[in-house]
């Protein structure tokens, strides 16, 4: 189960499925906003709860911080919501970008918390074995329909064994194979005509999309939003959830910076936690 935190101060949420990462993560954002009230006392330093009144001391200062940031975290226990999901920060529907390593831990750990459930699961990857790997290993069922789109040339080569039990042929998946030489603009199209094949109205729809970078380092500026744009118009007339992965690179930066009005939320992952400011 997820469990999410909003600060009461500021825009900031968190998001996890561990308590205890969530409570550090949460006594840290709260000693961040109250650490003017860590003071010189006598010899040793000295903590005062906003919330309280309690007090403390130490005379070392990382047992001063770690001291006041446990307490803090005790008053936010009671407002952390229980069963929660992070698309429903957006209304479920609308673009989230997540900005972590594309192959990474903690970005699987996006796409398992976007995917599952889903009764329609669109991915486009460069890594076709690897997502439907993490899809069988993680996910409790398969979504309704998976259809998985790349341009990697013979995607599935050498099958999954021996380390994995898996038969597409009896799994709701269907492999689409990109040419390399599509555009944005035939890439749009392509995922368009797969939501015209399996969408069904009131399902729910979700689209993994690590490509961005790709197409920002391709393309110029105007072509990716554009696609971006077009992309999200026609996600929107589904109520689709698009979760867009990007690392942090200068140029991805600079795009981001043009495509800001088409992201929703933005979403910064560390290890089993979500954050994000809004």
């Amino acid at each position: 189960m997820v469990h999410k935190w909003r600060c009461r101060h500021c825009g900031f949420s968190a998001w996890s499925d561990s308590r205890e990462r969530l409570d550090r993560t949460i006594g840290s954002h709260l000693f961040d906003h109250h650490s003017g009230r860590v003071v010189k006392a006598d010899f040793r330093l000295q903590w005062s709860c906003p919330y309280c009144g309690a007090t403390g001391k130490e005379h070392d200062e990382a047992s001063i911080t770690d001291a006041f940031t446990e307490h803090l975290g005790e008053h936010a226990r009671n407002a952390i919501e229980g069963n929660a999901h992070i698309a429903a920060e957006i209304g479920r529907s609308g673009n989230v970008l997540v900005k972590a390593p594309t192959e990474s831990d903690v970005a699987d750990n996006a796409r398992i918390h976007f995917l599952a459930g889903s009764d329609l699961a669109i991915v486009v990857t460069k890594k076709p074995k690897a997502r439907i790997r993490l899809l069988h290993r993680r996910l409790e069922g398969w979504p309704g329909r998976t259809v998985v789109m790349t341009t990697k040339r013979r995607p599935l080569e050498g099958g999954f064994a021996p380390d994995l039990d898996l038969d597409l042929a009896s799994a709701p998946i269907e492999l689409v194979e990109l040419d390399r030489r599509l555009g944005p603009s035939d890439l749009g199209e392509t995922i368009s005509r797969v939501i015209d094949a399996h969408y069904t109205p009131g399902r729910t729809v979700s689209v993994e999309f690590d490509i961005l970078s790709d197409i920002v380092q391709s393309f110029d500026l105007r072509t990716t939003y554009d696609f971006v744009s077009m992309l999200s118009g026609r996600l929107e007339e589904v109520g689709a959830i698009a979760h867009l992965y990007v690392a942090a690179h200068p140029r991805i930066s600079s795009a981001l910076n043009v495509l800001e009005e088409q992201i929703d939320l933005e979403l910064h992952v560390d290890s089993k936690v979500f954050t994000a400011e809004r």
